[in-house]
């Protein structure tokens, strides 16, 4: 199956999200920068959780996300039972996020994070 071909068997996947966390990540790819990113954890039932990773390149964003959480109204939209689907059609209408990416790109990373992190859990839930 070709990538662009996942979408229809995978949006309407199941997916339980009972709990979000952010964690800091570091690296160093190059002596002496720090690369920053976040990690988005989502939860569901028992002891399964989803991974996504936000990969803005600006280490002031990623800090104010890693401060500030993600705002009640994207934790709210994702908390719940949804399919991949109606999940994504919950995040269109909410920003993802405090002090928001100013390059385009950052935005779509910080989304991608969350989507990610659901179809993670999503699949773990499926077995």
């Amino acid at each position: 199956m070709a990538p662009q071909d996942s979408w229809p068997a995978l949006r309407g996947l199941s997916v339980e999200i009972t709990g979000t966390q952010l964690r800091g990540q570091k690296s160093h790819p190059a002596s002496p920068w720090t690369r920053h990113t976040t990690e988005v954890v989502l939860t569901g039932p028992g002891s399964t959780c989803g991974l996504g990773e936000d990969v803005n390149y600006a280490t002031p964003e990623q800090q104010a996300f890693q401060a500030e959480g993600l705002p009640p109204d994207v934790r709210a939209a994702l908390l719940g039972h949804h399919t991949l689907e109606s999940l994504a059609h919950r995040l269109d209408g909410v920003d993802s996020g405090p002090d928001l990416p100013r390059q385009p790109a950052a935005r779509l990373y910080r989304r991608w994070a969350l989507e990610s992190a659901a179809l993670d859990l999503a699949l773990q839930q499926a077995g």
